[in-house]
């Protein structure tokens, strides 16, 4: 069974299973929240009839910096659950196509249709990746609910592009299924950019909405209402748009007409034509894009000005002038950005004429090589893989079997470069990424032509009209404390809080009030709950009879949009579907025989397992944040060092090899220059040592510290409880059957593995994984799944 490596209380924030362990110093983690970046441009005095391309550019820019939005990829174990199981997902967030390194916080929670929240979990990101997971309450009804993910960035813009799925829960005591009602669908209908102008061709994109169309029970029709005729048959390109054309005619009046296979009928009548104006088509290949624009009855000499954004980066820049009645250019698309394009055509006076999005296929990565060394195909086998990982790669790890029709079907790359920067359900994202034909090709860029892109607004941007950003980022957890002596606020004092943890271990903070008795305390990582005593120095207080107040600063908001519709009806529950929900059922049944047993196991290792005096030291005195396994510890308290220093300066050169001017100093874990290092040897309990080569963090922990850990205010008496993160669970892996065969249950579960975070930087790595099958193996699918120098790749492999 793989061993799992948990961020257990303080003692290892290791979200990431990886070869190397990655710490961000306390300084460094407040640094990166505070973005000091003002707009370019003043907005108020911007004179949009001269607006040049140049300041489009810098005011973006600006914009870009100041409100740079994040989105949210999660990849779930299941599709549905019960009542009672655990969600586990793995969170990727980014900030366009990068990793984000903005929000340090994920919050996951389960809406009832009221949006009333059900379950709710806090989660830390780190490097933009998070290791999640979540409770269903057991008392479920069966139903649809809404799985919600965001950051507190992405409260600060539209919620609509927060990650708000639907989830299907069942109760294994109700007898019903919820399936789709596939007869509740609709549709919309559009030129292509916007428009329909007397005599210029266009193309008219359909795009289905509501439930998953089987696209051979549809059939189209474009008619002209005002000859009454029809002009074009068509049917569905795929599950979400269809494709006609059109040369309107002024004055007339176009419809689309679409039919199911149970004679169901639905309208759309298209945008009225107009005698003149500025139309905009494009056409792709896979090196090239071409666009023309047709000017109908617009005078001569007019300046048009086309900009193509990639997110909020300007990719493309053109000068048009109205001299021909037809324009066209052709431009290779191989050094661009890839992804969605918006391609906004303006006039002279910066107003917006056309507007167009296309795709541009990013580049396959090279994907990680998946070596099956030990290949156990029988009931409870184990089996073992290697992956080979390049640098600047992360990823995970599942194995499934797909013979138990319970699994998770979401792409990051789908999720990534598509359905994260649009507000309507993209049907079966995935397939416009494998197995790419000219068909889908079509059909992709059909979708562009049925899409708006709403991270931004030109008018609203061009205007001043910017976003409100009432939330400030955030940085791991933070609390809001108050200190009373005697019911009355201590004011502009300084005072020590005493941090005990799960796992034993103790961290000190220091603060310092306000006038009003209260302080922040930022950048906490733990999980679990913690008890906290407070100290103060000063001999004025009875420390006895002071009195601490300390809340966590959840960061939380309701959601307020409507929630998107889902097709879902109420029916008898089939024999499929049946047995997912017993296999569910035993999973948890055997996920509870074996925490019982495992419990009992740590009982008896915690019993047995001695510590030297200078562990114990370092976990009176270091936090988890500040935890690496290939650190060297110097303890000054149980050890005579015998360097010869009078200071921890002359201590550190003599003993730390590389640039001093490259080090990073921290006194009881408070960041400090070189400068204040004249401390004498003598007060020091301990110092760490961490990185390689010329580079280090150094630790000094000073034996006041330890004075304080060892006096009568270690003890628990007189403290205050305050939680941490949620402890992360992990989905149940069976044990090989002869080592477990009398405990367990029937092992029927359909996730047989279900990996940690893997992270490689500047070097290559190769992650040795292992994994035990069920009691019925069917069909063991592996699932790979990450990003190598931030292009994301999923690919699969069949064990059986």
């Amino acid at each position: 069974m793989q061993k799992r490596r948990t961020l257990a209380s303080t003692r290892v924030f290791n979200i990431i299973n990886s070869r190397k362990k990655h710490h961000l110093p306390t300084k460094q983690l407040a640094a990166r929240r505070s973005i000091k970046i003002s707009l370019v441009l003043s907005l108020a005095s911007l004179n949009l009839a001269a607006f040049t391309q140049s300041k489009a550019d810098s005011l973006l820019s600006g914009y870009s910096e100041k409100y740079k939005q994040e989105k949210i990829s999660l990849i779930r174990d299941k599709e549905q659950y019960i009542s009672g199981e655990t969600i586990f997902a793995k969170g990727f967030v980014f900030t366009g196509y990068e990793l984000s390194d903005i929000s340090s916080n994920l919050f996951i929670e389960i809406l009832d249709k009221r949006k009333k929240i059900i379950s709710q979990s806090i989660s830390p990101i780190y490097k933009g990746v998070s290791e999640t997971s979540l409770k269903l309450p057991d008392s479920l009804s069966t139903g649809v609910y809404y799985l919600r993910a965001y950051t507190k960035r992405m409260l600060n813009f539209d919620e609509r592009f927060q990650y708000l799925k639907p989830v299907i829960i069942y109760n294994p005591k109700e007898h019903y299924a919820i399936v789709a009602d596939t007869s509740q669908w609709s549709f919309t209908a559009m030129p292509e950019a916007g428009k329909l102008i007397d005599g210029v061709p266009s193309k008219i994109v359909i795009r289905f909405l509501g439930s998953k169309i089987n696209i051979n029970s549809i059939t189209g029709t474009l008619s002209d209402k005002t000859s009454n005729s029809v002009l074009a048959s068509f049917h569905p390109l795929d599950h979400n748009v269809a494709l006609c054309k059109l040369t309107p005619a002024f004055g007339h009046i176009y419809e689309i007409r679409l039919t199911d296979s149970s004679k169901r009928v639905q309208t759309r009548v298209l945008p009225n034509v107009s005698a003149s104006g500025v139309a905009m088509s494009m056409e792709q290949t896979d090196t090239t894009l071409t666009y023309t624009i047709n000017f109908k009855n617009i005078p001569q000499n007019q300046t048009f000005r086309l900009i193509g954004t990639n997110n909020f980066d300007i990719v493309y820049k053109a000068k048009i002038s109205s001299v021909d009645t037809i324009f066209r250019r052709t431009f290779t698309t191989k050094n661009m950005a890839k992804g969605v394009v918006r391609f906004s055509l303006f006039d002279d006076s910066f107003n917006l004429k056309a507007e167009r999005l296309c795709f541009l296929t990013p580049d396959k990565p090279s994907a990680p090589q998946l070596n099956i060394l030990k290949k156990n195909l029988t009931p409870r086998g184990e089996n073992e893989l290697a992956v080979k990982l390049d640098s600047n790669t992360i990823c995970f790890i599942a194995a499934i079997d797909e013979g138990t029709d319970d699994v998770s079907h979401v792409d990051l790359i789908s999720s990534l470069w598509l359905t994260s920067d649009f507000i309507d359900e993209i049907k079966s994202p995935s397939e416009y990424f494998h197995n790419v034909t000219n068909n889908k090709k079509e059909a992709i860029d059909a979708l562009m032509m049925s899409e708006k892109w709403r991270r931004f607004d030109w008018g609203q941007l061009l205007s001043g009209n910017l976003p409100d950003t009432p939330f400030p980022d955030d940085n791991y957890l933070s609390y809001n404390g108050q200190i009373l002596y005697k019911n009355k606020p201590v004011e502009n004092a300084s005072a020590n809080l005493m941090f005990y943890f799960a796992d034993s271990s103790r961290q000190l903070f220091q603060i310092k009030t306000d006038k009003t008795g209260h302080f922040q305390l930022n950048g906490l990582i733990f999980e679990g709950a913690a008890s906290v005593t407070c100290y103060s120095g000063d001999k004025k207080f009875d420390n006895k009879l002071l009195k601490l107040t300390l809340t966590r600063d959840s960061g939380e908001k309701h959601y307020l949009s409507p929630l998107p519709q889902n097709n879902y009806i109420t029916t008898t529950l089939d024999e499929r579907l049946s047995g997912q929900i017993l296999r569910s059922v035993q999973t948890l049944k055997n996920v509870a025989m074996a925490h019982d047993k495992s419990k009992q196991l740590q009982e008896v290792i915690v019993r047995a397992k001695a510590k030297s005096a200078t562990q114990e030291l370092d976990e009176r005195l270091s936090s988890g944040r500040f935890y690496n396994p290939r650190e060297t510890i110097y303890d000054f308290v149980n050890k005579d060092q015998k360097t010869g220093a009078s200071t921890v300066a002359q201590w550190i050169r003599g003993r730390v090899p590389g640039d001093e001017k490259s080090f990073s100093y921290f006194v009881n874990e408070f960041q400090v220059q070189k400068t204040d290092l004249d401390i004498p040897v003598s007060d020091v309990a301990m110092i760490k040592v961490q990185g390689k080569g010329a580079s280090h963090q150094i630790f000094i922990y000073l034996k006041t510290g330890a004075a304080l850990q060892s006096a009568g205010y270690s003890t628990k008496a007189g403290s205050i409880a305050v939680a941490g993160y949620e402890k992360q669970n992990y989905p149940f892996e069976a044990p090989a059957l002869t080592h477990n065969e009398e405990t367990l249950g029937t092992d029927i579960r359909s996730l047989l593995l279900w990996s940690d975070f893997m992270l490689t930087e500047g070097e290559t790595a190769i992650e040795h994984i292992k994994f035990t099958n069920n009691d019925h193996p069917k069909k063991i699918k592996i699932s790979v799944i990450g990003l190598s120098n931030s292009i994301p790749f999923s690919f699969h492999r069949i064990l059986l």
